[in-house]
């Protein structure tokens, strides 16, 4: 099992908005199976959180992280499976992320 950290605040806003990261990243997976056939749910999610930890670690914790990290897990399964980058997908995957709307 992979060794997690967990984060308590005193407005519950974390949890609160836990639902909509979880729902938005349920979206992105089934989008990219739909544009990547031969991927596995856990794998899409794996790349996702990788990228998402590895970008947190190298700038902090900002709230561009996680919308950038479904983008760039977008890109490297495109290039993975030698498929040609969309903007259009991009652009579809950008509108994915509504969390922080739902949570401001």
């Amino acid at each position: 099992m992979q060794k997690q950290t967990l984060l308590f605040n005193l407005d519950d806003t974390l949890v609160h908005c836990n639902k909509y990261f979880r729902d938005t990243i349920n979206a992105f997976v089934a989008q990219l199976q739909e544009w990547f056939e031969n991927l596995t749910k856990e794998e899409i999610k794996q790349k996702q959180l990788e990228i998402d930890l590895k970008s947190i670690e190298k700038y902090g914790l900002h709230s561009s992280r996680f919308p950038e990290s479904l983008v760039a897990t977008y890109l490297f399964f495109s290039e993975q499976n030698h498929q040609d980058i969309h903007e259009d997908r991009v652009e579809k995957v950008k509108k994915l992320v509504k969390v922080y709307l739902k949570c401001r």
